[in-house]
């Protein structure tokens, strides 16, 4: 990584009013091989790469099946951090398990959390550098930006997802969320409509929407 890219994540972080850790400047890139290798690590794999979800092996399986379970993904365990961070380690791009690491900085209302060896930002950096294309990853960051009160951040990340979601409904509903917490309602609602063209059938952004569609001149 460049100079530039530690300038830009240490301002970032500073922006959080958080006590910096020589590991957050730090932020190395996912390293290892996918077969363990000499670093003895299991992976990086690309979430979205079929052959991760198949072959005898199957590493998703394996890591879901052991790491990302339906506890860890609904938050409701001890383990949560170190669920994650095991899962984020082998797949740096995770969808699943950044929406729930970005659900868990949300309630904690931080960005370091106690059991990740990274602070959530660095976790979402990570994953853009692993994996520049998925637009995903810039979806949810924005969703927990926006939500962190991180607003011209949040927009950003906004941005690069709209640059990369071709015709994936879940990026414009993450746009849509993202949208709505920032406080821009009518591109909140422009987004849903295109999530639920291109397929989507979630509800809950419509619900939020609903509750201040009555309260504020929201144009439909």
């Amino acid at each position: 990584m460049n100079k530039a890219f530690y300038f830009c994540f240490a301002a970032m972080l500073l922006q959080y009013n958080h006590t910096l850790l020589a590991a957050d400047l730090s932020c190395p890139n996912p390293s290892g091989s996918t077969n363990g290798g000499s670093s003895g690590q299991f992976g990086p794999y690309d979430y979205r790469d079929p052959s991760a979800r198949t072959g005898p092996s199957n590493p998703l399986h394996l890591v879901e099946m052991a790491h990302f379970t339906a506890e860890i993904a609904t938050g409701s365990t001890y383990n949560l951090a170190g669920g994650l961070n095991y899962t984020l380690r082998v797949f740096p791009n995770h969808h699943r398990a950044l929406q729930s690491l970005a659900d868990l900085g949300i309630r904690e209302r931080k960005s370091n959390v106690d059991g990740l060896p990274y602070t959530i930002p660095c976790l979402f950096f990570r994953a853009k550098n692993y994996a520049p294309t998925d637009g995903m990853v810039n979806a949810v960051f924005a969703y927990y930006l926006a939500n962190m009160n991180q607003k011209d951040m949040a927009l950003t990340e906004v941005e690069q997802a709209i640059k990369k979601a071709g015709n994936n409904p879940r990026i414009y509903y993450d746009i849509g969320l993202a949208y709505y917490y920032i406080g821009d309602y009518n591109k909140a609602m422009e987004s849903s409509e295109i999530a639920k063209k291109l397929g989507s059938s979630a509800v809950g952004l419509d619900t939020l929407l609903s509750q201040v569609i009555h309260k504020k001149n929201v144009k439909r």
